[in-house]
């Protein structure tokens, strides 16, 4: 009950610091870009758990300095009290100095996030529309489509692609081009290129390349198992399990 007491008065103190602390930190984070917001949080908390850490490990290895040997004559809440009140000093203030260094944490996980992103070059953009919406007006209208033509959505929801006819200068071995017209990926645009397609005498098998969540070109086996399901296979390990995509344009029902 003494040592509640001793705490209770700076609890509000210590909660406005707190809360004043994660506001300031949560507007900044607020200016990253969006994909890199939850890499500067989870910095920014890290630096806080590691502060509390260190400052809990350099008060224990004082409160055990402090704290004598058991002996009858002994008063055990005074050892107590001896190895305790370091620990919880040593963690409040390592706790405390994370929080003010939070926001180089945050700034660290965002330029983490930056730079990984960077580190991937881009792929081509071969056509001049990239967006989902302009890709289905200058490719797909007034014209019956060849079965693998649409807009297809990855299973995990990561890629959505449009695969169209190939009327670029570019790739022109290949038949069609799988385009990413949406992404939750942040080394990833819309408009790069993710698939190429050539087609065979099987309108259901195609072969072609597919390019990794790494951008690394791999051959592919592209089996479209019903009109509104695309599996894609990649390298040489069939019986990994493939990509499964699923048709989202044209809206066959």
């Amino acid at each position: 009950m003494a040592l509640l007491r001793r705490i209770q008065p700076k609890l509000p103190a210590r909660a406005a610091i707190f809360s004043l602390a994660m506001l300031m930190l949560s507007q900044a984070c607020a200016s990253f870009p969006q994909e890199c917001r939850s890499s500067a949080w989870g910095m920014a908390l890290g630096t806080v758990a590691l502060g509390a850490v260190v400052g809990s490990v350099v008060g224990t290895g004082v409160g055990i300095s402090n704290t004598s040997l058991p002996d009858p004559a002994t008063d055990l809440y005074t050892d107590y009290e001896s190895f305790n009140r370091p620990f919880r000093r040593g963690f409040g203030a390592g706790a405390a100095v994370g929080i003010v260094a939070s926001p180089l944490g945050a700034m660290l996980g965002r330029n983490r996030c930056i730079g990984g992103r960077q580190a991937f070059e881009d792929l081509p953009m071969p056509l001049p529309a990239t967006s989902r919406k302009q890709v289905i007006e200058q490719h797909f209208g007034g014209r019956e489509l060849d079965p693998v033509e649409g807009v297809w959505l990855e299973s995990t929801n990561a890629y959505e692609i449009a695969i169209v006819k190939n009327d670029s200068e570019l790739y022109r071995d290949y038949t069609y081009l799988g385009i990413v017209v949406g992404t939750n990926k942040p080394t990833w645009k819309v408009g790069e290129v993710k698939a190429l397609i050539r087609k065979t005498s099987s309108k259901a098998n195609l072969v072609g390349m597919y390019y990794t969540g790494g951008k690394e070109e791999v051959g592919a086996e592209f089996l479209l198992v019903n009109e509104v399901e695309l599996h894609i296979a990649i390298g040489m390990d069939r019986d990994k399990q493939p990509f499964v995509f699923y048709r989202v344009f044209p809206d066959l029902d």
